[in-house]
């Protein structure tokens, strides 16, 4: 069960890495405490808005978290476009838009798109395909935001989700570990599960699945992790299994042996 104690520590933890006034930090919290644990998730955004108005903070994680995120889209809406044909480009235009392309190019006036389109290419000469064919793929492209562009609504609501998230995994880690001192046998093997909203990380990817001792040092890194959409858990586990020849470089710090 998660406690205020919880959620001022996963707030803080969080924070910390936002570069905002101190003070509107700190009045912040009480706010979003109360909000928190009267479960309203669409209050807890309104507090951060008033608290932190767009233009005002910097969020470095995100800018981190959005760049990764858009240059894959990017690339992928780049590449799409590029395999676009003349006929797929006039396809996604309106018919005034196709009709005035036909008065440009003194092309038949259909009165059907398909047709109007068919009619279009038949008149176009090579060099007139071929500046058309580059003008549509301009005016697309174009349309394409660049990648790293924030956006002040999302990072507001991962904000808000993030700070609940680590006050879960540290509610969690507090449970498990109070349970395997009252009941040892039950509670010795703890397993990490990889789980996100999106694209899951690498280094939890290979993480998922290992299970180790409750007292390996392994569990001072984890949980929480560090993707802003993170949704990685532990639980116990009676299975004993040897995880410990396939750790992951990234969680390896501070292990001993």
């Amino acid at each position: 069960m998660v406690t205020k104690e919880h959620y001022e520590a996963a707030y803080w933890r969080v924070v910390s890495n936002i570069e905002a006034p101190k003070e509107q930090l700190a009045e912040m919290l009480p706010r979003l405490i109360i909000a928190h644990f009267d479960q309203n998730s669409g209050q807890t955004k309104k507090i951060i808005k008033n608290h932190l108005p767009d233009g005002t903070w910097r969020w470095p994680a995100y800018d981190a978290f959005v760049a990764d995120r858009d240059i894959v889209y990017y690339q992928e809406n780049l590449a799409e476009i590029q395999s676009y044909s003349l006929t797929d480009m006039l396809s996604f235009l309106k018919s005034p838009q196709v009709r005035a392309l036909q008065k440009e190019f003194a092309a038949g006036a259909e009165k059907n798109k398909a047709d109007m389109i068919e009619a279009l290419q038949i008149n176009l000469s090579a060099t007139e395909r071929e500046t058309l064919t580059d003008r549509l793929r301009q005016d697309l492209l174009a349309e394409i935001d660049p990648p790293g562009t924030p956006d002040y609504n999302e990072m507001t609501t991962l904000l808000a989700r993030r700070i609940s998230k680590i006050a879960y995994d540290l509610a969690r880690l507090a449970y498990l570990r109070e349970s395997t001192r009252s009941s040892p046998l039950f509670f010795t093997w703890w397993k990490f599960t990889a789980s996100g909203i999106t694209e899951i990380p690498e280094k939890c990817r290979q993480m998922n699945g290992k299970v180790y001792r409750h007292d390996d040092p392994i569990w001072n890194e984890l949980p929480p992790c560090e993707c802003l959409e993170c949704c990685c858990y532990i639980t116990a586990t009676e299975k004993e299994i040897d995880s410990s020849a396939n750790i992951p470089a990234a969680f390896r710090s501070g292990r001993k042996g």
